[in-house]
Parts: structure tokens; sequence; C-alpha cells
């Protein structure tokens, strides 16, 4: 059966109980539907800035195990001071795989929260952690896959929520599409990579997996790091092939020439 809530608030009417758990369950409801074969990560927003040295994580919604969690208001480092050669990570603490929350009463309402929290590499214990980035000093956003990848400022493992299986963070697509950009002799490949990011803002990892086996022959099963090491290798190499061919064309006889040169009077 298929259903669609419309309640009716008539002048007079009592406020019901039936009325307040359908007005709470519905919209909770199409939630789960909408997201439900997605993968933990982030939904939407979570993007990652820096400014004046101060890292900031704009609001968004952050998927885990089929719940969502909304960050209301950009986080920042403001309140801590980095050192130059030390090595920084912001996290979130974690529960087997789970964001690890708090639960606070306000108002008859129980609020689970998650914090964002940023840590000296040194000072971090063995618990579970969701590592959203990492870096060394003072936060710098990295311009092209090298800084990306040998760089002082790793992103890699901060997800972004996708169908079936999350991928990278929207700030590694942004790098991935200037570097397509730049890219001399394009494969039509690459055109589909740069309107699905101009579009959605992030590949989803079967069509990555499909580029790199279009470049390669085959793509092996590999950690994330090693995966978009492969990725820009094969960006570099996958190029539009243009066969030229000697071939000349043969001699007409001399039945084909007079066929050729005869005039059509209508």
């Amino acid at each position: 059966m298929l259903k669609n809530y419309n309640i009716s608030f008539e002048p007079g009417n009592m406020l019901t109980i039936d009325m307040l758990r359908t007005m709470y369950e519905s919209p909770k409801e199409i939630q789960e539907h909408i997201f439900k074969d997605y993968s933990n990560g982030i939904i939407s927003g979570m993007d990652i800035k820096e400014e004046n040295g101060i890292l900031i994580i704009t609001s968004g919604i952050y998927k885990s195990a089929g719940n969502l969690f909304i960050l209301d208001k950009d986080w920042s480092s403001e309140d801590s001071s980095f050192k130059e050669g030390k090595n920084y990570v912001v996290y979130i603490e974690s529960d087997r795989g789970m964001l690890k929350t708090y639960s606070q009463m306000k108002e008859n309402v129980i609020i689970n929260r998650a914090e964002i929290k940023v840590s000296l590499e040194s000072d971090m214990d063995n618990k579970e952690k969701i590592i959203l980035c990492e870096f060394k000093g003072k936060p710098k956003i990295p311009k092209n896959c090298e800084e990306l990848i040998y760089g002082i400022f790793y992103v890699l493992n901060f997800c972004h929520s996708c169908y079936k299986e999350p991928v990278y963070h929207q700030l590694v697509f942004r790098i991935i599409y200037n570097k397509l950009c730049e890219k001399d002799n394009k494969h039509p490949f690459d055109y589909m990579l740069m309107s699905e990011i101009a579009k959605s803002g992030i590949i989803p990892l079967a069509i990555i997996k499909q580029y790199i086996t279009e470049t390669f022959g085959f793509c092996n099963k590999l950690e994330s790091e090693s995966l978009f090491k492969k990725f820009v290798e094969a960006i570099e190499k996958l190029e539009l092939k243009v066969y030229t061919s000697d071939y000349k064309e043969k001699p007409k006889n001399k039945s084909e020439k007079e066929d050729s040169e005869r005039i059509i009077v209508f």
C-alpha cells in the first residue's frame, strides 16, 4: 500500500497523541527510505576550508549506522593553536564504526551529540575514531593531487556518502576536476568524469574502478590511498588515441569511371 500523511488541524479540535506521533514519525520514515541504500559518510555540506590558519568544516549532515547527524553550524579550530612540525588529527570518536554519542535531555527532548575534536597525533589514544583529516603545522588545503598524496594535509579518510559504498571527500574531487581540465589529450571517459563532478560533486567508486580498468585492463582490490594513487596514475595515462592510415583509394576501372562521370538528367 502506498500512503501519504496529511494532518488536518480543524479549529477547536484537540491535538491528539496520534497526530503528534504522525508528525514525528512520518518525516523520519521518509528520511530512512531516501537514504536507505546510501553508505555512512557525508550526506550534504561538511566541506573543508581554511581561513588565516583556522580550519573550518562547514555545516551539513553526516550518516552513521542509519542515523543522520546534523552539524547545525560551522565547526572551526579557532580555539586550537598549531605548532610548526607537529602532526594534528581532526576526528570524531566512534564505537564499532558508529559515531560515539553523548545524550543530553533538554525540554523532554533527548539530543544525541557527537563532537568533532582536534588533537596532537602523539596524544591520540587507542580508542576507535573516525578520522576526518590530518595535517602538519598549520592547516593548508591542498591544491593538486601531489599535495593531497604527499603533502601536509591528508583527507582521504573523510568519506562522502554514496550509493552502497562511500567515496572520497568533495575536496578530493575538486582537485581531480582541475587535473582533468588541465589534461591536454582528453579521453571521452574524462569528459564523463568532469560532467559527473560538476553535477554532483563526487564520483561513485564503481566509476573510479571502471576508469582504472579502462586504463590498465584490470583493477585490483586496493585500500583508499592506494586506489586514489592508481586513479591519478590512470588519469595521467589514459588518452584519446587517434589512429592514422596509409590507405589509398584503389584506382577506378574504366566502367566505374564512366559511371561516376555520367550526368543524370531529369
